[in-house]
Parts: C-alpha cells; sequence; structure tokens
C-alpha cells in the first residue's frame, strides 16, 4: 500500500509539472504556438552583416602643480642705488592644459608696527623676461617659470619709520 501512495503522489507531482509547461505561460519552449521563434536577433548586427563597435575613452582630467621656489619662500627686498628697494622671487606651473594666472599683487606695503605708515611698490611678473599680461598660455609638457619682481615706486628714506613693511602677491592658475 505504500509503495503505491508513492507511485500516485510521484504521478501526480510529475503531471502538475508538465500542464505548467503546456499553457506557454510558465517557460516558453518556441517554436510553432508558443509565441517565440527561437531568434533573438544582436543589437548591433543581425543577417549577413554580422559585426559591431565597442568606443574606448579615457578622461584625463585638468591639473596643474604650482612650486613657489627658493628657500624662504618670498621676496625680501634689499636696498639698491639711489635708495630704491627691490627684490624678487619665483615660481614654478606645470598645468596639462592652456590656462592663464589670476595675479593680485599689492600696490603699497604696510608697516606692521603702525599701519598708517606705508611704502608704495610696483610688482611685476615676467615669463622669460617679458612682462606677463594675464594672457592664456598655450598647453606645454613641461614647466614654465615666473620672475615676480618688487620694486619700491620712490626712494626709501632712511629716516622712514622703523619696522617690517608687508604686502601679500597672490597667484592662481585658470583653466
Amino acid at each position: 500500500m505504500n509503495k503505491l501512495i508513492k507511485v500516485a503522489v510521484s504521478a501526480l507531482v510529475l503531471g502538475l509539472g508538465t500542464a505548467a509547461y503546456a499553457d506557454g505561460g510558465v517557460a516558453d519552449r518556441g517554436g510553432p504556438g508558443g509565441g517565440n521563434s527561437g531568434h533573438n536577433p544582436g543589437n548591433s548586427g543581425c543577417g549577413t552583416k554580422c559585426d559591431g563597435e565597442i568606443p574606448i575613452e579615457l578622461n584625463v582630467p585638468k591639473h596643474c602643480d604650482l612650486d613657489i621656489l627658493g628657500k624662504e619662500k618670498k621676496i625680501t627686498m634689499a636696498a639698491g642705488a639711489q635708495n630704491k628697494w627691490s627684490g624678487t622671487a619665483q615660481f614654478e606651473v606645470r598645468a596639462n592644459a592652456p590656462y592663464k594666472l589670476n595675479i593680485t599683487k599689492p600696490s603699497e606695503l604696510t608697516n606692521e608696527i603702525n599701519g598708517t605708515q606705508k611704502i608704495g611698490v610696483n610688482v611685476d611678473t615676467k615669463l622669460g623676461g617679458q612682462l606677463y599680461a594675464g594672457g592664456n598660455l598655450p598647453y606645454s609638457s613641461t614647466a614654465r617659470t615666473f620672475d615676480v619682481v618688487a620694486t619700491t615706486v620712490n626712494a626709501v628714506s632712511e629716516m622712514a619709520h622703523y619696522g617690517t613693511y608687508k604686502g601679500t602677491y597672490k597667484v592662481a592658475v585658470d583653466f
């Protein structure tokens, strides 16, 4: 009797499994009457012309390095002929795209002890000995070295208010 029940249950299970496929809803096996002919055309080619293309991209973002050169990384002005003071510094720019420099330079230096005491100063930026006027610079695979030259507008008397006079030169790379 046990064997008879097992055989009947097995037949019932196998019969339901086959019935689930017979209506075409659970598993569509294709062919006539099944809805799908069994052929899935490719999205890049079908028929006698079967080829395709795969684009390859590599995107390198814009990048720059700016280094202030020299041991002290500042301009220390020294007295020169006719009591005119001057000093220089350098910075270097490497960039992988065309760029221009945004420069902010002081027109005067302010005394740290007495802020009302000021000394006029001209600050120029040079590239290759020529004055850099802020124009676009083309791509270059090598670094560019810029000179920053600060010179007092007028002679500075030895009787000028004592103390350290300061200003700030700012430079930024703009793509």
